[in-house]
């Protein structure tokens, strides 16, 4: 393997095992967290005249940190992992060498831009935007808004749970494909196809 093919796939790996892991790792910390903070029912003192269930702003309020991390670094993974990739895919030699595992590669890569983008640009600012105004209500004490603002950013929990679900595997499968591509044994060149042509009868004397 080339010494730049090879500095590529490094890259490619490393970006794609991180984002994985911060990925999955978001995902069970908010799995943990809710229902934590539920069991404990805390009373928060920044929002002394809401009467809803204080133990939900308290977990917003962490995993709304965790998430914008878990978007930060997923970028940032998603660009390097996106990039090496289409270095190693505009070469002849791996479409010669590996041709569907570099298809399925692409293929991941394409799954990951998709659910990134929905998530970064149409998912993400709709479920801040509600979540900001359900805090801003809370503290406020308008209580009726605040429930508003809870139910707009809750309608959009499920979408937001199957996003991150594609991202994760979009990210393993990334990680997968990658490794398949640095243990597949190439594809053996084709053996010369045997002349048609008759043997010329000089030739063929002794």
């Amino acid at each position: 393997m080339p010494p730049l093919r090879r500095f590529l796939e490094v890259v490619h790996m490393t970006a794609a095992g991180l984002w994985l892991g911060v990925a999955v790792g978001t995902g069970a910390a908010a799995a943990i967290l809710f229902p934590t903070l539920k069991e404990l029912g805390p009373t928060l003192a920044t929002y002394p005249d809401y009467t809803g269930e204080h133990w939900r702003l308290a977990a917003g309020h962490i995993a709304a940190r965790l998430f914008a991390f878990s978007d930060v670094v997923g970028f940032f993974c998603l660009m390097l992992a996106g990039l090496s990739l289409c270095i190693i895919a505009a070469t002849r030699q791996v479409w010669i060498q590996t041709p569907r595992i570099t298809l399925a590669r692409l293929s991941s890569l394409g799954l990951a831009i998709l659910a990134s983008g929905y998530n970064i640009f149409i998912l993400a600012p709709r479920m801040n935007g509600n979540l900001n105004d359900y805090w801003t209500a809370a503290a406020a004490g308008d209580n009726e808004a605040a429930l508003a603002a809870q139910q707009a950013f809750m309608a959009d929990h499920t979408p937001a749970s199957n996003t991150m679900a594609a991202i994760a595997i979009a990210a393993l499968a990334l990680t997968m494909t990658g490794a398949m591509a640095l243990t597949a044994k190439p594809r053996a060149a084709a053996a010369p196809k045997p002349s048609r042509l008759e043997t010329p009868a000089l030739a063929s004397k002794k």
